[in-house]
């Protein structure tokens, strides 16, 4: 185990985009899927043409999706570190043990009327 600490402490985090690229090109080759779903769509189309298209209309619609995630991730680390995001997320928690409480004490006590 402890081979395997030493040799993430010298790979992670990933300070430049050489010691990344390794992972990227790992990363690239997990299964997922969607794609061996729509590879294989793609295979039973019936012909080269059909699954070229299949694929080509799979990548187009996932496309927006991978440009804007980046987009996204950014807004919610900028909200998630906002004061008031915190304090709504600490309300929100508040409120949810209250509820939770209240409805263990009442089925505590539709229990207790049953026996």
């Amino acid at each position: 185990m402890e081979i395997y600490y030493t040799s993430r402490k010298k790979i992670l985090p990933l300070r430049t985009p050489i010691h990344a690229f390794p992972f990227g090109f790992i990363w690239g080759w997990l299964p997922c899927g969607l794609v061996y779903s729509t590879l294989t769509w793609s295979a039973l189309s019936g012909g080269i043409v059909n699954g070229a298209l299949v694929m080509f209309c799979f990548g187009s619609g996932t496309l927006p999706a991978m440009l804007l995630i980046p987009c996204g991730s950014n807004y919610i680390k900028r909200l998630q570190q906002s004061k008031f995001f915190q304090q709504l997320g600490a309300v929100i928690i508040l409120f949810y043990g209250i509820y939770t409480g209240y409805q263990s004490i009442r089925m505590l006590i539709y229990l207790n009327h049953q026996s």
